[in-house]
């Protein structure tokens, strides 16, 4: 099966992956600069996205760093 090739010869798949990590990272950081901004930390119901922003940015370092290893990485830590 034949890949194809964009014209600076990288794979098509592997554009889209770090674009989708990069949309991911803005999207992190925006995240976190409005939850800061509405100070959005005052009773534990409040503390959830800020949890759920830090389990995101543990999955998108593991994947950063580990690459496809971070699958199995994850499933055996847990």
């Amino acid at each position: 099966m034949s890949e194809s090739l964009t014209a600076t010869g990288t794979p098509v798949m592997l554009l889209v992956r770090r674009g989708l990590i990069a949309l991911t990272v803005v999207s992190m950081l925006s995240t976190a600069f409005e939850l800061a901004a509405e100070r959005h930390w005052n009773g534990v119901e409040q503390l959830v996205p800020w949890l759920a922003l830090a389990v995101l940015v543990a999955a998108t370092t593991l994947h950063l760093f580990f690459g496809e290893r971070s699958t199995t990485i994850t499933r055996c830590s847990l």
